[in-house]
């Protein structure tokens, strides 16, 4: 008898490296995506934050906007980071593996 939270995926290609056939393997297969994600995306939300602080020629609106793209970025990093550790921690007080 199957259980309905067990989930069998059909294998994927050899140069596929997303090989997860449980659902606890697609959970922690799409936690280390989204970290390697979020670290892309406040690499680019730092440059962007970076160039409005310096196109902003002294204007206000432009260095307020700047300043609080770098900060926004920033802290939706550790945000995603602290999600993480969190999930570590849990895995530790409960013995359970989540994420790898």
């Amino acid at each position: 008898m199957k259980a309905y939270a067990q989930v069998n995926l059909p294998n994927y290609p050899v140069n596929f490296k997303f090989r997860a056939s449980t659902l606890g393997q697609v959970v922690t297969e799409i936690i280390n995506y989204a970290i390697v994600l979020a670290g892309i995306a406040l690499l680019g939300f730092l440059i962007a934050g970076g160039f409005d602080l310096l196109t902003s020629g002294g204007n206000p609106e432009g260095i307020k906007r700047g300043t609080n793209r770098i900060t926004y970025a920033i802290v939706g990093f550790i945000i995603i980071l602290s999600a993480f550790f969190i999930l570590q921690i849990a895995e530790l007080l409960f013995g359970i593996s989540v994420a790898g």
